[in-house]
């Protein structure tokens, strides 16, 4: 699931199995938060991405970033001030959005 979140979608197709296993992720982190921590973690809606209002889903996925690095006492990352439709923007916010991903599940025992 966490290996998904490194492929660079282009496609309908591909951001919408990027999203899948990104709502995965996010899934398995309040699921540990819960039964870890005995917090519970908002679940806002992240899936699927709708790239006509990108600049709304980005202000919900930062707060499930900073809400999820919180509960690990991770440094959180600004993944909103982004253009997707620039290619290496897209990449370089890619590798940090896993990179976040992956600290989270690693502090928690869960990264797959």
């Amino acid at each position: 699931m966490l290996c998904q979140l490194l492929n660079i979608p282009s496609t309908d197709d591909e951001w919408s199995i990027w999203s899948y296993h990104h709502r995965l992720s996010h899934q398995a982190i309040r699921q540990a938060a819960q039964s870890q921590k005995s917090v519970t973690l908002i679940d806002y809606s992240i899936d699927p991405v709708n790239r006509a209002f990108i600049t709304d889903w980005l202000d919900r996925n930062q707060q499930l970033h900073v809400d999820m690095d919180g509960l690990v006492g991770a440094q959180s990352v600004d993944l909103q001030d982004v253009d997707l439709q620039d290619k290496n923007q897209l990449i370089a916010w890619i590798r940090l959005h896993w990179i976040d991903h992956q600290t989270v599940e690693t502090q928690l025992g869960i990264a797959s």
